[in-house]
């Protein structure tokens, strides 16, 4: 039977929570005095929480956090993934002090942080949407089947300026370092749903040497994997095979998700989410 939903007269807060060092993040925050459980959700590298129109009618069960991290959507700083995990907790124990079992979700990198997320605080499932578990094999995977063009034009196609970029020789330490390249692109990105103060930095920040979760992927249970049609960011076949080694692993194979980014379909992908058996 399917759930019954709120009235839509629920709506989001919008906040912004000084995480110290003069760093704040734009949240979205749902407190509901019934709430058996605490979700949270964090967006895709270079996201905006808003773009996923996750409706307060699905929440009936649950309070809710939409957490923008560092540089994305109205947040400051730059993005380094390990103050984020650290911001991330922060936000989970301010927000849900009723100590509510915790449903983590992350869509692509915010993904990766919700894993990482899970080895720090207790949740009862974590919900991730085409997650990228390895940030390098992210952008070599891109490099091999031609679809880098969708980063580089994130960051103002900064290869057609630095030949190097065209391929994956950047990705090395060494060469990163030898043709210092943290300094040859020092400009800054300022865009409606993600800020980057610095790109160099953001690179070597991400992908120098980068990161790896599928140790965090294995450790973590019950997990549920959401697959779109077609994926140019991260090879799916990674995550299936982790997923098949994982006893309390459920990979959902989402038909009318034609890409990486699921667009057009969050609101059906929620609908699955919350109305089915998947949060029951």
């Amino acid at each position: 039977m399917p759930k019954k939903l709120l009235s839509n007269q629920h709506k989001w807060q919008h906040e912004f929570i000084d995480v110290g060092k003069n760093i704040q993040l734009e949240i979205l925050s749902f407190q509901n005095s019934d709430a058996q459980k605490f979700f949270f959700f964090l967006p895709c590298m270079m996201g905006n929480v808003r773009a996923y129109r996750l409706s307060t009618t699905f929440l009936k069960d649950f309070s809710a956090v939409l957490i923008n991290p560092r540089g994305h959507g109205q947040s400051t700083g730059q993005y380094i993934p390990e103050k984020v995990l650290e911001e991330v907790l922060k936000i989970i124990a301010i927000k849900n002090k009723e100590n509510l079992p915790i449903i983590g979700s992350g869509h692509s990198g915010g993904g990766a942080v919700a894993l990482m997320a899970a080895q720090r605080t207790k949740m009862e499932k974590v919900i991730l949407f085409s997650p990228i578990l390895d940030s390098v094999k992210s952008l070599k995977y891109m490099y091999d089947i031609n679809s880098i063009h969708e980063f580089w034009q994130m960051l103002d196609n900064p290869e057609k300026k630095h030949s190097i970029l065209k391929s994956p020789e950047w990705l090395s330490p060494n060469t990163w370092q030898k043709y210092h390249l943290k300094e040859k692109l020092s400009y800054a990105i300022n865009r409606k749903n993600y800020r980057i103060p610095h790109v160099g930095q953001f690179l070597e920040n991400c992908f120098i040497p980068g990161f790896q979760v599928h140790n965090e992927f294995l450790s973590t249970k019950p997990l549920d994997i959401f697959l779109p049609k077609e994926d140019l960011w991260f090879p799916m076949e990674i995550t299936e095979n982790l997923a098949s080694q994982h006893p309390f692993a459920q990979v959902y194979h989402v038909a009318e998700a034609k890409d990486h980014f699921f667009k057009g379909n969050w609101s059906a992908i929620w609908k699955q989410v919350f109305c089915s058996t998947i949060l029951t």
